[in-house]
């Protein structure tokens, strides 16, 4: 949707818009939200989840025989706003891609929105994460590696 279409400037409501209106198929040919949260208060905080590639992971996880690596980060200063990433190492390819997952776009840098918000919704999204061993990637802040063992990510090393 270009600037001409939108019935709105404003951020808030096109990221409403978008998340009405933007949907991917999961592997069943069901329709599946991208945007699958949306909190305005007291901070605001989205996240995004690619259902067909959240099967991916779940398929991976299923069939590795070694920890699948697992990459966390967040992007500060986009606007007013910071954007965490999690991506994952996809072995179906040869030269084994980083993929990214779910997003999470947030207002604040709060330790509950990390693992309350988005790492127990990813839980839920992939449940393997939880009994498979994992590879986490970070930039060595705090705050993640305690995030991650709080909503039980079964991790086997951290870089």
């Amino acid at each position: 949707m270009n600037r001409a279409q939108r019935l709105s400037h404003d951020s808030i409501y096109n990221t409403y818009e978008l998340a009405f209106n933007l949907q991917l198929q999961d592997r069943k040919g069901e329709l599946k939200d991208f945007i699958s949260q949306i909190n305005l208060h007291p901070r605001i905080i989205v996240h995004f989840k690619a259902t067909p590639l959240l099967e991916t992971l779940d398929n991976i996880l299923h069939i590795a025989h070694h920890p699948v690596s697992i990459h966390y980060d967040t992007v500060f200063n986009i606007g007013d706003y910071y954007l965490s990433t999690l991506t994952f190492q996809n072995y179906f390819f040869v030269q084994n891609p980083i993929v990214p997952f779910g997003f999470m776009i947030h207002s604040r840098r709060f330790h509950s929105d990390h693992r309350l918000l988005f790492l127990e919704s990813i839980i839920e999204w992939v449940p393997s994460l939880s009994k498979k061993q994992v590879n986490i990637i970070t930039d060595q802040e705090s705050n993640f590696l305690i995030c991650f063992q709080l909503v039980h990510i079964y991790f086997v090393g951290i870089i």
